[in-house]
């Protein structure tokens, strides 16, 4: 919730911190699916890496491999397998969004093309 208040009044939400850390990075890390997913929701770019260069979906790999070690530590592991799951659904969703745009695109086209025809046509009846 106080994601999507912050969100309301034009917080920005990739700001980068100096090490280029996002805050879907951190609720990332932190593994706070919620609050993953609201940040995914409001359109969290997914591609910002960090100073080391490494995106959030990477960090996160990372850090599971890390911690699959400990027993302790499988809440948090859960957490991180949710997390990467919803990144890959926004990484789809995204190449879905970017099809459809060029398809609506390649329509525009179409529909100028047939309007420029039918004012063409309109023309030569007209003589």
């Amino acid at each position: 919730e106080i994601i999507k208040l912050l969100l309301a009044n034009g917080a920005d939400i990739n700001i980068v911190n100096m090490n280029k850390i996002t805050p879907l990075m951190v609720a990332a890390v932190q593994a706070h699916v919620p609050a993953v997913q609201a940040l995914l929701e409001a359109g969290a770019d997914v591609t910002i890496k960090n100073r080391y260069g490494a995106s959030v979906q990477e960090i996160i790999q990372s850090l599971a491999v890390i911690l699959e070690r400990a027993p302790e530590n499988e809440e948090r592991l859960v957490n991180y397998a949710k997390i990467i799951m919803l990144l890959k659904q926004h990484d789809v969703l995204q190449k879905q969004l970017t099809t459809l745009k060029k398809q609506l695109t390649m329509l525009r086209y179409a529909l100028v093309t047939l309007r420029n025809q039918i004012v063409e046509f309109q023309r030569v009846l007209a003589e």
